[in-house]
C-alpha cells in the first residue's frame, strides 16, 4: 500500500511516528475526476468522483478496457493525447470533450513505465459562461453595426482614446485596436462645429456634471459629411478630478436626412395650404377644425382663432343638411380618399 507522510517535521517525533495517510484517501477526497490505466488501457483505480461524472460503477470498470467500456473513446482527442503521452511517458494538460460524457473537460495526463493517470474535471459551467460571452460580444457588435453605434474610452491623462471597430468606420477610419490620440477624431469635426463641442464639454468637466451628450458634424477623410450623435460619462476620483470619459457615437446623418426631407415637405405643404384660393381646413374625428386657411375664413367671415376648435357641423352646417355631412366622414372612415358634397353654409 503507498503511503504518503502528512505534517511538518517535529523533533519530538522519529519518522515511524509520523502520520501516515492513504493515496486511495487522497484520491478519494479531492475534486477532480480521477483514473489510472497500464499499458493495455485496462482500468487499474477510478475514483469517486470519476464514478459520480461517468453514471458507472468502479466495479464494472476495474479490469475492463477503456475502450470497451466507453466505446467512443476510440478515436478521439483524448486517446491521441493518451497514446502519445504512453509512447514518451510523457505529462500533459489540454481542454477537450469528453467521450464518455459528451462535454468539455479540463485534463491532466501523468504517464510513466507502468501506464498513465489521468486526472480531468467538468469544464461545462466555464465553458458555458464563454460561449455567453462570446455570444453577447457578438450581439453587442451586430447591435453596433446595424444601429450605426460605436463605443470608445479616452483616458482624460494622456489624451489616449480606444474605440470599437465600428467606431473607427463611422469615423472613417481604419479600425485598430491599439490607443490613438484624441486629436485623430478631434480633426475630423466640422469647422463650424468644433469650438461648440469643445466649449460644452469644457463646461460640463467644470460644472461637476458627469454626463455629456452633441449632436455635431465630421468631415471623412474621404471627404463624407456625417452627423454624430455623442454622449459619454465622465468617471471621477474621489476627489472629483475626471479620470476617464467613456461613451458612444452614433451615426445619425440618416435621421438628420429625414427630418430635414420632412422639413422641407411640411413648408412646403403650408405653403400650399396657406396661399390656396379655395376654402382648405382640417378637421378631427369631432368635426373640430385643427387648421384652416385664409380663404376659409374668408368665405365664412370668421378669423382663424374664432373658427379653430368649433365643430363645423354644429356652427356652419343647416340641421338639414348635418346627417349629410356625417355621412361624408363615416365614407372617409370606411376608406375613402375623397368625396364630394354640395351643401349650404351659414356665415
Amino acid at each position: 500500500m503507498v503511503k504518503i507522510v502528512a505534517g511538518k517535521p517535529d523533533a519530538r517525533k522519529t519518522p515511524a511516528e509520523a502520520v501516515p495517510i492513504d493515496a486511495g484517501t487522497v484520491l478519494e477526497s479531492m475534486g477532480d475526476a480521477f483514473y489510472a490505466l497500464d499499458r493495455n488501457w485496462r482500468f487499474g483505480y477510478v475514483n469517486r468522483q470519476a464514478e459520480r461524472l461517468w453514471q458507472q460503477r468502479r466495479e464494472d470498470l476495474l479490469g475492463r478496457t477503456i475502450h470497451r467500456a466507453f466505446p467512443g473513446f476510440a478515436g478521439s482527442d483524448l486517446e491521441a493525447a493518451l497514446a502519445g503521452a504512453l509512447t514518451e511517458g510523457a505529462s500533459s494538460q489540454f481542454e477537450t470533450v469528453d467521450p464518455a460524457l459528451g462535454f468539455p473537460i479540463e485534463a491532466a495526463i501523468v504517464a510513466n513505465d507502468t501506464g498513465a493517470a489521468v486526472y480531468f474535471r467538468d469544464t461545462t459551467s466555464r465553458w458555458q459562461l464563454t460561449r455567453a460571452f462570446r455570444e453577447r460580444d457578438e450581439m453587442l457588435t451586430m447591435a453596433e453595426v446595424s444601429a450605426g453605434i460605436g463605443v470608445w474610452d479616452l483616458d482624460l491623462g494622456t489624451g489616449m482614446l480606444r474605440g470599437t471597430e465600428q467606431f473607427f468606420r463611422i469615423m472613417g477610419l481604419e479600425p485598430t485596436t491599439e490607443a490613438v490620440s484624441i486629436e485623430t477624431t478631434r480633426r475630423l469635426r466640422h469647422p463650424e462645429d468644433r469650438d461648440r463641442v469643445t466649449d460644452g464639454f469644457a463646461q460640463v468637466m467644470a460644472s461637476g456634471a458627469n454626463v455629456f451628450e452633441m449632436e455635431y458634424r465630421i468631415v471623412r477623410p474621404d471627404g463624407q459629411l456625417r452627423w454624430i450623435f455623442g454622449r459619454g460619462r465622465i468617471i471621477r476620483d474621489a476627489a472629483g478630478m475626471p479620470l476617464r470619459y467613456s461613451g458612444v457615437d452614433v451615426d445619425i446623418t440618416d435621421r438628420k436626412l429625414a427630418e430635414a426631407t420632412w422639413r422641407e415637405t411640411e413648408a412646403l405643404f403650408r405653403r400650399v395650404f396657406e396661399q390656396s384660393p379655395l376654402g382648405k381646413a382640417m378637421a378631427g374625428l369631432d368635426f373640430r377644425f385643427r387648421a384652416v386657411n385664409p380663404a376659409l375664413c374668408e368665405m365664412l367671415g370668421y378669423t382663424a382663432d374664432e373658427l379653430i376648435g368649433r365643430s363645423y357641423i354644429e356652427a356652419f352646417v343647416p340641421v338639414r343638411q348635418r346627417s349629410a355631412s356625417v355621412e361624408i366622414f363615416s365614407e372617409l372612415l370606411r376608406g375613402n380618399t375623397s368625396v364630394r358634397q354640395r351643401l349650404v353654409v351659414m356665415r
